[in-house]
């Protein structure tokens, strides 16, 4: 007895002998199952007309937009045939130029891509490089065809197949062309296009063939060119690329870097435009993700010792910039790896450049006075456990001269109570996350002794236990405008280190209580 899908097989091959047209093909649901198992009539029935229809179906956009057939499943089950099972495909291609360039027409053509259709065309790419890729690259080079990609490169699909074109093994001199150009994209006004240009470059190895060229200093120096650029999102693609390179041969282009320091440094400590409305009713100012960016590669550039000169110079605009963003916790994380990075490369200059920013000082001002007074209540700075942290960094470091600045410091050995209060509360949670049950511990008359345990952030006054009335009336935390309870993932999550006690218990109750649904009054059908 055969199986059903032998059966079935059978069935499609009958299907397949009776030459029916491709769109009945394309709409049978067997189809792409038989692509699949490589039904042994795909040969038989597959000629250069059928092939041309193909690639119209990934290629063109459709007549009626409105006839889904036509529009969505024909085309998505035209691609399947693009594939290194069915290499009938891609031998018509090579034999019929003309068919090679009716795919391509796709790229050449005037105006915006289908972006749909653009994976279809990668498919049918990859298909033919898989077949013969020294051949297929040859067609490319000699039409200028992987110039006229970098046309559609908003697509990421397009993208993917500039990448496979330079990491390829075909004409050197082409492909370094092709990187040039490539380079150049960084710097375009339209956001995708420098995401993408930048992308491929961040994806570029070492064991490329094609990474010497692309580490040379005429690269690098167009990269560093755009760092400079008004729109942040180049700012920021090209920092990414540079961030890349320092991470995989950093001694080989460190060199190119060396005169750019202040100018990393004028970006860095540069004016904020940018606002932004917290939930606590404060108007902050926002650090950018471009600043971000320079910051990190800081943190990478203070392990080359050539640089440390120039870095040194740096780092007292540098360490203010904490006092100003205070409400940042990507930036709070990246400046804390900063100083780490400053202490552990043990260069005197770093550490003289520290003293003298007077930054121990800094540090246990804003540790000292850490609560923002709003309207309603009041809060703990976002920055305090990065604060505490560093302090700890600084206290560890047992480095003399920073030891020295810190036991001058007024106030200095009634913190240090402080201090090893915050160090005895970490000491008792798991990787700096509480391991407590907020909602039990505090609304229970047993549990009254763990509910006046000290929050993380020590000396905060919430010390009496809440009750669920009080939770619930807590919810305005997180909706100050029309105090409607809303589920925002954003304003109800914190950094342990940012929150207060008032501000865990009451996420607590809204993700236990609040939010959950009673399982004894609804059906799961119901439940969306």
């Amino acid at each position: 007895m055969q199986s059903r899908k032998s059966v079935l097989a059978t069935q499609y091959s009958s299907f397949l002998k009776a030459n029916p047209d491709l769109d009945d093909v394309l709409n049978n649901d067997r189809t792409v199952d038989e692509i699949c198992c490589l039904n042994p009539e795909f040969p038989s029935y597959i000629t250069r007309e059928i092939v041309q229809q193909l690639i119209r179906y990934i290629i063109e956009e459709p007549l009626d937009p409105a006839n889904t057939l036509q529009a969505c499943k024909f085309p998505l089950v035209a691609s399947e045939f693009f594939t290194n099972d069915l290499p009938c495909i891609s031998k018509i291609l090579f034999q019929e130029p003309g068919l090679i360039h009716y795919l391509f027409s796709f790229i050449t053509r005037e105006g915006p891509l289908n972006f749909l259709l653009a994976g279809y065309f990668q498919k049918a790419f990859e298909s033919c490089y898989s077949y013969n890729s020294e051949e297929f690259l040859t067609i490319i080079f000699k039409e200028s065809l992987h110039i006229t990609m970098l046309k559609h490169i908003k697509s990421s699909s397009i993208a993917d197949i500039v990448y496979l074109i330079l990491t390829s093994k075909g004409d050197l001199d082409k492909r370094h062309e092709l990187l040039a150009e490539t380079t150049k994209l960084i710097s375009s006004k339209n956001y995708m296009v420098s995401f993408n240009a930048s992308g491929i470059l961040c994806r570029i190895s070492k064991e490329e063939e094609i990474y010497q060229y692309f580490i040379s200093e005429m690269i690098i120096g167009q990269i560093l060119d755009k760092i400079s650029s008004a729109d942040i999102w180049v700012v920021r693609n090209a920092g990414n690329v540079i961030k890349c390179i320092l991470g995989s041969s950093g001694d080989l282009v460190v060199q190119y870097i060396n005169k750019r320091i202040g100018q990393f440094a004028d970006i860095l400590c540069g004016e904020s435009e940018g606002k932004i409305l917290m939930q606590f009713g404060v108007e902050v100012q926002s650090f950018g993700e471009h600043r971000l960016i320079i910051l990190e590669l800081f943190v990478l550039l203070c392990n080359f010792p050539s640089l440390v000169s120039e870095i040194s110079k740096e780092i007292e605009r540098i360490v203010l910039l904490l006092e100003k963003y205070k409400w940042s916790s990507y930036f709070h994380h990246a400046f804390t790896v900063f100083i780490e990075a400053l202490l552990n490369s043990s260069a005197k200059e770093y550490i003289e450049a520290l003293v003298n920013a007077d930054f121990p000082q800094i540090l246990i001002d804003i540790a000292t006075y850490n609560v923002l007074d709003c309207k309603k209540y009041s809060t703990t700075i976002g920055c305090t456990g990065h604060v505490y942290k560093m302090i700890n960094l600084l206290v560890n470091s047992k480095i003399d001269s920073i030891s020295t600045s810190m036991g001058i410091i007024d106030g200095w050995e009634l913190f240090q109570v402080k201090l090893d209060c915050y160090n005895d509360i970490e000491r008792e949670t798991v990787n700096g996350k509480s391991n407590i049950n907020f909602f039990e511990n505090m609304s229970s008359e047993d549990s009254y002794e763990k509910a006046e345990e000290n929050d993380l952030i020590p000396d905060y006054p919430y010390t009496k236990p809440i009750t669920g009335k009080e939770l619930e009336e807590l919810t305005d935390l997180f909706d100050i405008e029309d105090k409607k309870l809303q589920k925002n993932t954003f304003m109800s999550t914190k950094c342990i280190t940012n929150a207060t006690l008032a501000e865990l218990a009451a996420n607590e109750y809204l993700d236990n209580v609040y939010w959950k649904p009673n399982l004894n009054t609804c059906h799961l059908d119901e439940l969306e």
